[in-house]
């Protein structure tokens, strides 16, 4: 999944290479703020898409959303917390976070 604001799959096939016993995970962590033209794809006129040799089990599928990533890493596995921010400007006092998706790797 490329040129998205945030996101989230894993790749389970790469060309003639087999990953499903080890999936490869991708994380589409998402601007701080951005929005209007200044997303590459509006710029572009794209949407984001997987690149046809690859064989993807989407977890989130690519959204233009402002916000961030937290990624809580123990010895055993990482648990991620894709976070969405209101579109526009927001007053601090105002301003209010939502999980966009949350899942565990390992």
């Amino acid at each position: 999944m490329l040129g998205a604001g945030a996101g989230a799959g894993a790749i389970t096939q790469s060309g003639d290479l087999n990953l499903e016993a080890n999936p490869i995970y991708t994380v589409l962590s998402g601007p701080v703020g951005i929005g209007g033209l200044g997303w590459l794809s509006k710029a572009r006129g794209l949407e984001a898409a997987t690149p046809a040799a690859l064989s993807v089990k989407e977890i989130m599928h690519p959204a233009e959303l402002n916000g961030f990533t937290v990624l809580d890493i123990t010895p055993g596995s990482i648990k991620v917390n894709l976070v969405s921010c209101p579109k526009g400007y927001v007053a601090p006092e105002y301003l209010t976070l939502t999980s966009a998706s949350q899942f565990e790797i390992g």
